[in-house]
């Protein structure tokens, strides 16, 4: 979170006391809020709970206090808020599950490593107490309002994580509910191509041709684009449009402004919806992508290398000022017996999980050899979770499509 996106906090300064064993760790946090965030203060640092009792809690907005010194006290947390600290953070440095006894939304947890912004944004959340689901649901609904065209990004900084397979379905169940999508496989090794079983040679690189000439019309460009979208349909009358990449050495030759141009010209095309699915790297190509979403699914496993990748994603972002409130997370390939839980990856990434999607890799693949689309085979478990994430995008389904039940149906089970 930008502390320049609140009017008039410039003026205002946040207090903040940081006691931590590690001089180096302090050192660092107090550097880089004296020299990149003068709205944050760090008032007073140290190593020792012995200095917490000669600091006047009221003159502190927010503690930082790693979590091995609250062992020391007596009483632990409760000789804190005895003494009358409001906000309490705890600074962990593994993945724990931590569980807040007296449930007081005074006491917090942040991962030790967490990047500098997302510390900010933890600072500033606690300060003007406001919370990212009451945040998250007013402002989603605002932009669903505003966005007239969707245009959403799948996007993992690891692959095999499922994001093609989630960004595939996520499309086919939108396009039951009537409609119009567009999924545009922009990776650089793509395979949409065999999942629908279309042409190969109907795809982005004519496209791309045009673009690498340099002396070319918008609306040759458009055209060229809109001759290579395929139409496959779904079901009856239910239709999916499908835009395939081009070879891995036209995709990789992809600069900022050619990626521009294809954005563009999708974007003045008749679609409620464009869905695009893209390869892992950092590219200028992605780059273009990211700013260009109106919404970004950002899609993580219970992988320890995945997560700290995906946090480089979200400080793109935040660099590229697109709304936290249109950044999705999805949890996939999931399963209890992992030692990282959900609640441990909302924690190293600072937001809360909107989709949590077990392991059914076994299952889909089966589909997938077989070139099966599962969206014909409605009686999957998996289809209630591609209806929760295609409805982050559109909430068009209703509560048994997405597997909630009612209050009524709840009381019938045994």
């Amino acid at each position: 979170m930008d502390d320049q996106l609140i009017p008039g906090l410039q003026k205002k300064s946040i207090k903040v006391c940081l006691i931590e064993r590690s001089a180096k760790y302090r050192e660092d946090i107090v550097s880089y809020y004296q020299q990149h965030n003068q709205t944050i203060e760090v008032i007073y640092d140290g190593d020792s709970v012995e200095a917490l009792i000669s600091i006047d809690p009221s003159s502190i907005d927010v503690l930082l206090i790693g979590k091995d010194l609250i062992e020391e006290l007596p009483e632990g947390l409760m000789f804190l808020k005895a003494k009358g600290f409001r906000k309490i953070v705890l600074i962990v440095e593994e993945f724990i599950s931590f569980s807040n006894d007296s449930n007081d939304e005074s006491v917090h947890v942040l991962y030790k490593y967490t990047p500098y912004t997302l510390i900010t944004k933890k600072i500033l959340s606690l300060k003007f107490d406001f919370n990212e689901k009451s945040l998250d649901t007013a402002s989603r609904e605002l932009t669903h309002s505003l966005n007239k065209m969707r245009k959403i990004v799948f996007y993992s900084p690891k692959g095999g994580v499922g994001k093609t397979t989630l960004a595939v379905n996520s499309a086919l169940q939108l396009a039951l509910k009537d409609k119009k999508v567009l999924l545009a496989y922009l990776s650089i090794f793509g395979s949409i191509s065999s999942v629908f079983n279309l042409p190969r040679n109907k795809n982005l690189a004519e496209a791309i041709g045009i673009l690498e000439q340099q002396t070319y019309s918008l609306e040759t460009l458009e055209k060229a684009i809109l001759d290579s979208i395929i139409e496959v349909e779904v079901q009856h009358d239910k239709k999916l449009y499908v835009l395939a990449a081009a070879s891995y050495i036209k995709m990789g030759n992809l600069t900022l402004e050619m990626t521009d141009q294809i954005l563009g010209a999708l974007e003045n095309l008749d679609f409620e919806a464009i869905i695009c699915d893209t390869s892992t790297e950092l590219t200028h190509k992605n780059i273009s992508l990211l700013s260009w979403a109106t919404d970004v699914v950002l899609i993580t496993m219970p992988d320890v290398v995945v997560n700290w990748q995906l946090l480089s994603a979200k400080e793109l972002l935040q660099k590229l000022k697109h709304p936290y409130q249109s950044h999705y997370l999805v949890v996939n390939k999931y399963n209890p017996s992992y030692s990282i839980n959900t609640k441990e990856i909302e924690m190293v990434l600072s937001m809360k999980a909107d989709e949590v999607i077990p392991d059914f890799d076994l299952q889909i693949q089966n589909f997938v050899n077989r070139g099966a689309l599962l969206v014909h085979k409605s009686q999957l478990k998996v289809q209630r979770h591609f209806r929760r994430v295609a409805h982050l995008i559109f909430p068009i389904f209703n509560n048994k499509e997405v597997g909630k039940l009612g209050l009524l149906s709840i009381g019938r089970q045994k």
